[in-house]
Protein backbone atom coordinates (compact mmCIF):
# COMPACT_ATOMS: atom_id res chain seq x y z
CA UNK A 1 0.00 0.00 0.00
CA UNK A 2 1.09 3.32 -0.73
CA UNK A 3 -0.37 6.97 0.11
CA UNK A 4 -0.84 9.64 -2.31
CA UNK A 5 -1.18 11.85 -0.75
CA UNK A 6 -5.36 12.21 -0.78
CA UNK A 7 -5.97 8.63 -1.00
CA UNK A 8 -4.77 5.30 -0.34
CA UNK A 9 -3.55 2.48 -3.18
CA UNK A 10 -3.04 -1.66 -2.59
CA UNK A 11 -0.41 -2.32 -5.27
CA UNK A 12 -1.04 -5.99 -5.92
CA UNK A 13 2.06 -8.60 -5.91
CA UNK A 14 2.53 -9.25 -9.38
CA UNK A 15 3.87 -4.90 -9.26
CA UNK A 16 6.57 -5.86 -6.90
CA UNK A 17 9.59 -6.77 -8.15
CA UNK A 18 12.44 -8.12 -5.96
CA UNK A 19 10.59 -6.13 -2.90
CA UNK A 20 9.72 -2.75 -4.98
CA UNK A 21 6.96 -0.69 -6.38
CA UNK A 22 8.01 -0.52 -10.46
CA UNK A 23 7.91 3.44 -11.23
CA UNK A 24 5.26 2.79 -14.25
CA UNK A 25 2.48 1.17 -11.74
CA UNK A 26 3.01 4.25 -9.27
CA UNK A 27 3.12 6.75 -12.07
CA UNK A 28 -0.56 4.99 -13.66
CA UNK A 29 -2.35 5.35 -10.14
CA UNK A 30 -1.18 9.01 -9.27
CA UNK A 31 -2.13 10.12 -12.91
CA UNK A 32 -5.33 8.42 -12.41
CA UNK A 33 -5.65 10.06 -8.65
CA UNK A 34 -5.48 12.84 -10.82
CA UNK A 35 -7.62 12.32 -13.32
CA UNK A 36 -10.08 11.56 -10.60
CA UNK A 37 -9.45 15.30 -8.52
CA UNK A 38 -9.67 16.85 -11.95
CA UNK A 39 -12.87 15.23 -12.92
CA UNK A 40 -14.53 15.77 -9.63
CA UNK A 41 -13.94 19.32 -9.64
CA UNK A 42 -14.82 19.82 -13.16
CA UNK A 43 -18.43 18.70 -12.47
CA UNK A 44 -18.26 20.42 -8.51
CA UNK A 45 -17.76 23.38 -10.88
CA UNK A 46 -20.48 23.15 -13.69
CA UNK A 47 -23.00 22.05 -10.69
CA UNK A 48 -25.35 24.61 -9.77
CA UNK A 49 -25.09 26.32 -6.20
CA UNK A 50 -27.66 25.57 -3.70
CA UNK A 51 -28.15 29.58 -3.34
CA UNK A 52 -29.00 30.15 -7.32
CA UNK A 53 -27.68 31.16 -10.47
CA UNK A 54 -27.44 31.10 -14.51
CA UNK A 55 -27.95 27.77 -16.59
CA UNK A 56 -26.33 27.99 -19.92
CA UNK A 57 -27.97 25.26 -21.09
CA UNK A 58 -31.65 24.41 -22.05
CA UNK A 59 -33.32 21.99 -19.32
CA UNK A 60 -36.36 19.57 -19.65
CA UNK A 61 -38.46 17.91 -17.09
CA UNK A 62 -40.55 15.13 -17.39
CA UNK A 63 -42.20 16.26 -14.26
CA UNK A 64 -43.09 19.74 -12.96
CA UNK A 65 -41.03 22.58 -11.88
CA UNK A 66 -42.74 23.81 -8.20
CA UNK A 67 -46.29 22.24 -9.31
CA UNK A 68 -46.07 24.15 -12.52
CA UNK A 69 -46.60 22.21 -15.97
CA UNK A 70 -44.04 24.20 -17.52
CA UNK A 71 -44.56 23.30 -20.97
CA UNK A 72 -48.33 23.66 -21.10
CA UNK A 73 -47.75 27.28 -19.54
CA UNK A 74 -45.34 28.03 -22.10
CA UNK A 75 -47.83 27.30 -24.49
CA UNK A 76 -50.63 29.31 -23.43
CA UNK A 77 -47.91 32.00 -22.80
CA UNK A 78 -46.96 31.28 -26.88
CA UNK A 79 -50.87 32.17 -27.83
CA UNK A 80 -51.01 35.45 -25.40
CA UNK A 81 -47.25 36.89 -27.37
CA UNK A 82 -48.53 35.94 -30.62
CA UNK A 83 -51.73 37.89 -29.99
CA UNK A 84 -50.21 40.75 -28.58
CA UNK A 85 -47.62 40.87 -31.40
CA UNK A 86 -49.93 40.70 -34.04
CA UNK A 87 -50.70 43.16 -36.46
CA UNK A 88 -53.70 44.36 -34.67
CA UNK A 89 -51.37 44.98 -31.40
CA UNK A 90 -54.13 47.14 -30.04
CA UNK A 91 -55.39 44.09 -28.17
CA UNK A 92 -57.47 44.74 -24.86
CA UNK A 93 -56.63 41.89 -22.35
CA UNK A 94 -58.80 40.11 -19.68
CA UNK A 95 -57.83 36.67 -18.39
CA UNK A 96 -60.96 34.62 -16.09
CA UNK A 97 -60.79 32.43 -12.90
CA UNK A 98 -60.43 29.84 -15.57
CA UNK A 99 -57.37 31.47 -17.04
CA UNK A 100 -59.50 31.77 -20.51
CA UNK A 101 -57.99 34.81 -22.63
CA UNK A 102 -60.10 37.03 -24.15
CA UNK A 103 -59.00 39.54 -26.49
CA UNK A 104 -61.15 42.56 -27.77
CA UNK A 105 -59.42 44.69 -30.43
CA UNK A 106 -60.50 48.22 -29.99
CA UNK A 107 -60.64 48.88 -33.49
CA UNK A 108 -62.25 45.74 -34.79
CA UNK A 109 -64.07 44.44 -31.21
CA UNK A 110 -67.59 43.92 -31.42
CA UNK A 111 -68.09 46.11 -27.93
CA UNK A 112 -66.23 49.29 -29.31
CA UNK A 113 -67.95 52.36 -30.40
CA UNK A 114 -66.22 54.53 -32.67
CA UNK A 115 -63.51 52.42 -33.69
CA UNK A 116 -63.40 51.77 -37.23
CA UNK A 117 -66.59 53.93 -37.86
CA UNK A 118 -67.25 57.66 -39.20
CA UNK A 119 -70.62 59.74 -39.27
CA UNK A 120 -72.70 58.80 -42.39
CA UNK A 121 -75.84 61.30 -43.49
CA UNK A 122 -78.09 58.72 -43.86
CA UNK A 123 -81.31 61.39 -44.50
CA UNK A 124 -81.96 60.21 -47.82
CA UNK A 125 -82.71 56.31 -46.69
CA UNK A 126 -84.48 56.72 -43.37
CA UNK A 127 -88.05 57.75 -42.88
CA UNK A 128 -89.68 58.16 -39.76
CA UNK A 129 -92.41 55.16 -38.65
CA UNK A 130 -90.04 52.44 -40.27
CA UNK A 131 -87.90 49.88 -38.49
CA UNK A 132 -83.74 49.33 -39.09
CA UNK A 133 -81.91 47.30 -38.03
CA UNK A 134 -78.19 47.57 -36.59
CA UNK A 135 -76.32 45.06 -38.53
CA UNK A 136 -72.97 46.03 -38.46
CA UNK A 137 -71.95 44.02 -35.89
CA UNK A 138 -71.31 46.39 -33.25
CA UNK A 139 -73.20 49.68 -31.89
CA UNK A 140 -73.82 52.07 -33.58
CA UNK A 141 -74.83 55.80 -32.57
CA UNK A 142 -77.37 57.62 -34.48
CA UNK A 143 -78.38 61.67 -34.19
CA UNK A 144 -81.15 63.11 -35.47
CA UNK A 145 -82.10 66.50 -36.10
CA UNK A 146 -85.76 68.22 -36.58
CA UNK A 147 -87.12 71.48 -36.90
CA UNK A 148 -91.05 72.95 -37.22
CA UNK A 149 -92.20 76.42 -38.34
CA UNK A 150 -93.28 79.13 -35.09
CA UNK A 151 -96.09 77.93 -33.61
CA UNK A 152 -96.10 74.63 -34.23
CA UNK A 153 -95.21 71.45 -32.11
CA UNK A 154 -91.83 69.61 -32.71
CA UNK A 155 -91.88 66.10 -31.77
CA UNK A 156 -90.03 63.48 -31.95
CA UNK A 157 -89.85 59.84 -30.49
CA UNK A 158 -86.58 57.58 -30.85
CA UNK A 159 -87.31 53.24 -30.05
CA UNK A 160 -84.60 50.92 -29.72
CA UNK A 161 -86.01 47.67 -29.28
CA UNK A 162 -89.33 48.98 -29.08
CA UNK A 163 -88.92 51.23 -26.03
CA UNK A 164 -88.89 54.38 -26.18
CA UNK A 165 -85.37 56.18 -25.58
CA UNK A 166 -86.15 59.80 -26.60
CA UNK A 167 -89.27 61.83 -25.73
CA UNK A 168 -88.71 65.28 -26.90
CA UNK A 169 -91.57 68.08 -27.62
CA UNK A 170 -91.27 71.82 -27.36
CA UNK A 171 -93.30 74.44 -29.52
CA UNK A 172 -92.66 77.63 -29.77
CA UNK A 173 -94.95 80.68 -31.00
CA UNK A 174 -93.16 83.24 -32.14
CA UNK A 175 -89.43 81.84 -33.79
CA UNK A 176 -88.66 78.15 -36.03
CA UNK A 177 -86.79 76.06 -33.79
CA UNK A 178 -84.82 72.75 -34.01
CA UNK A 179 -84.31 69.63 -31.94
CA UNK A 180 -80.87 67.64 -32.45
CA UNK A 181 -81.31 64.01 -30.38
CA UNK A 182 -78.62 60.92 -30.13
CA UNK A 183 -79.09 57.71 -29.21
CA UNK A 184 -77.18 54.20 -28.78
CA UNK A 185 -78.26 51.11 -30.53
CA UNK A 186 -76.48 47.99 -29.78
CA UNK A 187 -75.66 45.25 -32.63
CA UNK A 188 -78.98 43.53 -33.85
CA UNK A 189 -81.11 45.85 -32.06
CA UNK A 190 -84.32 47.58 -34.51
CA UNK A 191 -84.81 51.32 -34.18
CA UNK A 192 -86.94 53.99 -35.79
CA UNK A 193 -88.39 57.64 -35.18
CA UNK A 194 -91.80 59.09 -34.76
CA UNK A 195 -92.52 62.71 -34.93
CA UNK A 196 -95.50 64.88 -35.16
CA UNK A 197 -96.73 65.92 -38.55
CA UNK A 198 -95.93 69.38 -38.30
CA UNK A 199 -92.17 67.84 -37.64
CA UNK A 200 -89.73 67.84 -40.41
CA UNK A 201 -86.19 65.55 -40.26
CA UNK A 202 -83.76 68.14 -41.29
CA UNK A 203 -80.59 65.47 -40.95
CA UNK A 204 -80.18 61.60 -39.80
CA UNK A 205 -76.46 60.95 -39.14
CA UNK A 206 -74.75 57.56 -37.66
CA UNK A 207 -71.99 56.63 -36.61
CA UNK A 208 -71.45 53.61 -38.01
Amino acid sequence: MYNSGNSSKNVRGSEIVDGTIEAADLATAVNNDIADGVAGKATADLALPKAGGAMTGAITTDSTFDGRDVATDGAALDVLDLAINSAANAEAITIDASEVVTFVNPTNGINAVGGGQSWTDVSASRVKGTNYTNSTGKPIVINISSNASAGAINRIFIYVDAVRIVNQRIKVSELSYQLSSSVIVPNGSVYYLESSTETTVSIWQELR
